[in-house]
């Protein structure tokens, strides 16, 4: 069973889920507001056939930091369907108006008994325009991870990141099935421009032996274009080697800001330190100098592995984890409120 959903040309999204719990509780977070508000969003739901269903999207509401290059209401909506079929505990099905006010998509999902717990089968169907498909795709795909994960009490991932990422995927996977080329989303931000010598091959990512291991899959260079930001377009690319026998991993970072109006640069190595700590030594073109130690960063993502460094304004970290066209690296700041994200780059792999 794939995690992905299944999209077509006429109009069908489907997903299936296998979850850790039994469709009475499953049936619990897709009908009562309170449960449903923690993976998908509030809203009153009407019990019965031609009941009112409400939807009210703020993810907001899950508590995660969110990137600065996505915008606050970009993920935001409230509308109203209606129940078509109410049959506790196992199936649900109701009405979806779409974005254009003008045009109604049905979503119906089955619940089942299954070895161990719950299988799910979402339908979304009658999406007649391509970007609704891909919207729809996403965005189920994003809260179902977030209801997994709720039903196995395991962390989620940052949702906005989450959808960002997956929205980039869907749009790949539906052109390079031959399909009706997609509008390409304003919001969230998303890096557009054509690269030459990017990689269009699935990433690999595989960590190697030893406590260095978890940096293997960083080995090589990667680029993240990032087009509407307040200094202007920002291109940033990482090059990541081995050196001296392969003991450490140097970094040669060079960010190209405002298409030439400025340049910053970075040089870094990573190995073990003499406690046999995976360490980072980092130099700037600024005058700037840290280090940092490994750290758990699996809040910004399940996949992340990262360091933490104590930086002359307060405790930095940054993570990366792998995305279906390559990664993702990001930097946050520790404020009083939690983290803060700082930088949040989309890299693909460098032929």
């Amino acid at each position: 069973m794939t995690n992905n959903g299944t999209i077509d040309t006429k109009g069908r999204l489907e997903f299936d889920r296998r979850l850790k719990a039994t469709p009475e509780s499953v049936w619990r977070f897709l009908v009562e507001e309170e449960l449903r508000g923690q993976w998908l969003c509030l809203g009153k739901l009407e019990g019965f056939e031609g009941g009112r269903i409400e939807f009210n999207f703020n993810p907001e509401n899950f508590g995660q930091p969110r990137p600065a290059d996505c915008s606050p209401d970009s993920l935001t909506a409230n509308f109203v369907g209606k129940v078509l079929q109410f049959s506790p505990p196992k199936k649900l099905a109701f009405t979806w108006p779409e974005a254009d006010g003008t045009t109604t998509s049905t979503v119906t999902i089955t619940l089942a008994k299954d070895a161990g717990g719950t299988h799910l089968h979402l339908l979304h169907e009658k999406l007649l325009q391509t970007d609704d498909r891909i919207s729809a795709a996403a965005g189920w795909h994003a809260h179902l991870e977030r209801l997994e994960c709720h039903l196995a009490r395991q962390l989620s991932p940052n949702f906005w990141q989450r959808h960002q990422e997956l929205d980039i995927n869907y749009r790949q996977e539906f052109e390079a099935l031959g399909l009706r080329k997609a509008n390409p989303r304003k919001s969230p931000k998303s890096p557009q421009t054509t690269i030459k010598g990017i990689s269009s091959m699935p990433v690999q990512w595989k960590a190697g032996r030893g406590k260095m291991g978890f940096m293997k899959p960083l080995l090589g260079s990667w680029i993240a274009v990032d087009p509407d930001t307040p200094m202007g377009k920002v291109v940033c690319v990482r090059t990541y080697e081995t050196v001296l026998d392969g003991k450490y991993i140097q970094l040669n970072a060079q960010w190209d800001i405002g298409e030439g109006k400025k340049t910053y640069q970075e040089m870094a190595y990573y190995g073990l330190s003499k406690d046999k700590v995976p360490t980072f030594w980092s130099f700037t073109s600024d005058g700037g100098q840290s280090i940092g130690s490994y750290a758990n960063v699996e809040d910004m993502h399940a996949e992340a592995k990262g360091f933490e460094a104590q930086m002359p304004s307060g405790l930095a970290r940054f993570g990366f984890w792998p995305t279906q066209s390559g990664m993702v690296w990001a930097a946050e700041a520790k404020t009083q409120k939690g983290w803060k994200s700082m930088i949040h780059h989309k890299c693909q792999r460098v032929d």
